[in-house]
């Protein structure tokens, strides 16, 4: 499904994901093709199982606001922090987020966070 679907999206165009379900196929567009991706479905649980997968640097803010460890402060810094430039998990922790809620539900930069992350940085 995925394939076919890269075949006919532009790079940096938007997407509406329909019964996203997990969101893979709606990840996958956006890391594949660069396009913005709303995913929605009709059952709450297939939305939180889908909020696990929130790419920092192209969700949207309400999709943020999902995210727990992500407030409506901290949803609002990383919309403003990341038209300067793409962030990272250091960013996110600068931002105030809290990671150790958040980061079981996030990726930056196609990246999940890793344990070996924080013993490295302090």
């Amino acid at each position: 499904m995925v394939e076919e679907a890269l075949k006919v999206i532009p790079s940096g165009s938007h997407v509406l994901d329909l019964c996203t379900g997990s969101g893979c196929v709606a990840i996958a567009i956006s890391k594949e093709t660069g396009a913005h991706v709303v995913a929605s479905d009709i059952s709450k649980k297939a939305l939180e199982v889908a909020a696990r997968n929130v790419e920092i640097n192209k969700a949207d803010y309400l999709t943020l606001l999902k995210v727990p460890g992500i407030g409506v402060v901290s949803a609002k810094r990383i919309i403003t922090a990341r038209r300067e430039f793409n962030l990272n998990f250091e960013n996110l922790k600068k931002l105030g987020i809290v990671l150790k809620r958040a980061r079981y539900f996030i990726t930056c930069n196609g990246k999940y966070f890793d344990e070996n992350y924080r013993r490295i940085k302090k």
